[in-house]
């Protein structure tokens, strides 16, 4: 999949591979439908957007609504200095930026998601 995405640097590759076998065990159905329904050159950025988007759900489905504002605040951190930086501080992050790159739409979704106060549990 990576061959035909044309990701062939060693390093970028790990990451995609971690991306992936971390959604396959955490997500199989979209993990399933991205292999079946998406043409290969698409595939490891989806999931890679797909963990990403798993990861903040996670951050904001507990605790307080407070509290749950603020995880959101200080992941939205991480994803802005990932995607300046290109070096990002945390593994789910990893491989946004390389995606971001790839497809330069997806920093701007990426951004429109984290901006989005609808997707709070609680209403906004």
């Amino acid at each position: 999949m990576l061959d035909l995405a044309d990701i062939r640097q060693p390093d970028v590759r790990r990451g995609y591979t971690a991306q992936r076998r971390s959604v396959r065990r955490f997500a199989p159905a979209e993990y399933t439908a991205a292999r079946l329904l998406l043409p290969a050159p698409l595939r490891p950025d989806v999931i890679v957007l797909v963990a990403f988007m798993h990861d903040t759900d996670d951050r904001i489905d507990h605790g307080s609504r407070r509290d749950r504002e603020k995880a959101l605040q200080a992941w939205r951190l991480l994803v802005d200095e990932s995607l300046a930086s290109g070096r990002p501080p945390h593994p789910v992050l990893r491989t946004l930026p390389w995606a971001a790159q790839r497809h330069p739409v997806l920093r701007d979704r990426v951004q429109a998601f984290l901006d989005g106060r609808d997707f709070l549990p609680g209403g906004a």
